[in-house]
């Protein structure tokens, strides 16, 4: 575990006498010959069939926090379960108690000294129990900057997890997310560029595409028009069909996301809770730019004739013309593309993507992953 590889022990083996017979109990160390060949990584485990951790890739904690800066809601941290460690995105805090007074409040952040319950999204699956079923599997430890930061416990694991029908069997990818960041120097990661039409969403995606291929990356422009085109030709305008689009190009980009690659999608998307859900979907892959440029800037440049149509009553559903877009109150980045330029908004987009570490310039050990 958390791969699911499934083998039986061929033997047991020891020093100097091997292999060994009997039973072999807790705290003996000891070595196995399985009956076939898998690939083992640093922090996996074995258990048996039928008893085994969980896998997940999200975790509902107690912690106490060590750190000098408070922890927030979308910080991102290193998390270490047993052996091994993931990188992770804290995507909810629950409550936090201060020790000294001994309240529990609802809060968006967790002071120095304070204990809080707070969800977390993995980049990569751990096995995990909650502690109360196996506190060897049920403690983590938290770690920011290369220092602790505070540690806790598992209280529950899997939160949201989707049930997956048991007549589908998805297919991982043959290569590891490490494999492709030590090609591409970033980790994967969905840029969901949202705005009014005319606000400089593509032109914008298109310029961080070039950007990020330029340094040897692997980007993918998911713009909203040119799915419907295609993937999305069968929806049309209506609250539904729209919230369909964004499931879709939210279904889209966090596939890509989580094979390594950076998925630069552009897309009105004018509801906040259709955003919202391609956060959900996405997790702790999701960055959302909002390309704030004045609705007047949009309608004078006008680049595909939209507003004018829409004025003229001759185009129907128009996101734009009256107050039918819900701006972000909680984007990673607000831009301006009528106070800034394409390459100082396209700078301020890579420079979000390297203070969240998904863009790293650190040199990769290439021989780590042969």
């Amino acid at each position: 575990m958390p791969a699911g590889k499934v083998a039986k022990i061929k033997s047991v083996e020891g020093w100097p006498v091997t292999p060994i017979n009997g039973s072999q109990t807790a705290g003996r160390s000891v070595g196995i010959t399985l009956d076939r060949e898998l690939f083992v990584e640093r922090g996996d485990i074995i258990a048996h069939v039928g008893t085994s951790p969980r896998d997940t890739r999200r975790i509902r904690a107690r912690i106490f926090w060590l750190h000098d800066k408070p922890l927030t809601t979308g910080a991102s941290i290193l998390i270490r379960l047993g052996t091994r460690e993931t990188r992770a995105v804290v995507v909810a805090i629950n409550k936090a108690i201060d020790p000294g007074e001994l309240s529990s409040v609802e809060t968006t952040s967790i002071a120095r000294n304070h204990v809080g319950e707070i969800d977390i999204s993995l980049a990569q699956a751990v096995a995990a129990d909650p502690y109360g079923d196996n506190p060897r599997t049920g403690r983590l430890v938290i770690e920011v900057n290369g220092r602790i930061a505070g540690g806790g416990l598992v209280l529950s694991v899997d939160t949201g997890q989707r049930a997956i029908p048991v007549d589908i069997v998805p297919v991982e990818s043959a290569l590891r997310p490490d494999e492709r960041s030590a090609r591409y120097r970033h980790h994967g990661a969905v840029v969901w560029l949202t705005g009014l039409p005319g606000s400089g969403k593509s032109t914008l995606a298109r310029a961080l595409e070039r950007r990020l291929f330029g340094n040897g990356g692997s980007p993918v422009l998911l713009d909203g028009d040119t799915l419907r085109a295609g993937l999305n030709s069968d929806l049309g305008f209506s609250a539904a069909d729209r919230s369909e689009n964004i499931r879709r190009l939210a279904e889209v980009a966090t596939h890509l996301a989580r094979n390594g690659h950076i998925a630069i999608v552009a897309a009105v998307s004018p509801s906040r809770e259709d955003r919202a859900a391609a956060r959900r979907l996405a997790d702790m892959f999701f960055r959302e730019v909002y390309v704030a440029t004045p609705r007047e800037v949009c309608e004078s440049r006008d680049p595909k004739g939209h507003y004018a149509k829409a004025r003229a009553g001759t185009l129907q559903a128009f996101t734009g013309i009256g107050n039918d877009y819900q701006p972000p109150t909680n984007s990673e980045l607000t831009i301006d593309t009528s106070a800034r330029s394409v390459a100082e908004a396209t700078d301020a987009i890579e420079h979000m993507l390297a203070n969240s570490e998904i863009l790293f310039n650190e040199l990769v050990d290439l021989a780590a992953n042969i």
